[in-house]
């Protein structure tokens, strides 16, 4: 019987391997090489009319080509599409953004459409202030304080004269 036992133990051994073997393959076609899915940067902040871009790629450059990226408002665009208003191409997973605006801040969405994986960028539009007003009340603080300043550096300088030339006599 030890011939037997070891022959199931051969057995079970063979059918093992050929299960792992089998759960290595399905992992491998589901998967890929299981690469990350990233995007850079996963977040920005950009001044209205500046433009931008998003990052969306694999370590292994074989995917890039089946990346889309869904925008702020749901528009998806696949590798070589753009937007209607031309504002946004994809490029092989790089989101080109320009002449933003306010209403471009948002979640936009890189998804591999062989493997399902998907990865988000924030987008932060924002108005610089331009501190045109602040500027001019400091100025015009300032030039009172000097004026008030030379108007007491002449105030004293005559009383002092006032002063010298009363003791003169």
């Amino acid at each position: 019987m030890p011939s037997g036992s070891l022959y199931r133990i051969h057995r079970m051994s063979c059918v093992y391997w050929f299960y792992t073997l089998y759960l290595a393959v399905i992992h491998f076609i589901t998967c890929g090489i299981c690469e990350e899915l990233s995007v850079s940067p996963i977040a920005q902040s950009l001044q209205v009319g500046q433009s931008g871009i998003f990052e969306c790629a694999f370590t292994n450059s074989s995917y890039n080509s089946y990346l889309k990226w869904t925008l702020y408002d749901g528009t998806v665009l696949s590798s070589g599409d753009t937007s209607e208003d031309g504002r946004f191409t994809n490029e092989d997973g790089i989101l080109k953004m320009i002449n933003l605006t306010l209403a471009d801040s948002g979640e936009y969405l890189c998804e591999n459409l062989e493997i399902h994986n998907t990865v988000t960028g924030h987008l932060k539009v924002f108005i610089m202030p331009t501190y045109v007003l602040e500027g001019f009340i400091v100025i015009a603080i300032n030039g009172v304080l000097l004026v008030l300043f030379i108007y007491s550096m002449i105030k004293t300088y005559r009383e002092q004269n006032i002063k010298d030339s009363m003791h003169a006599f």
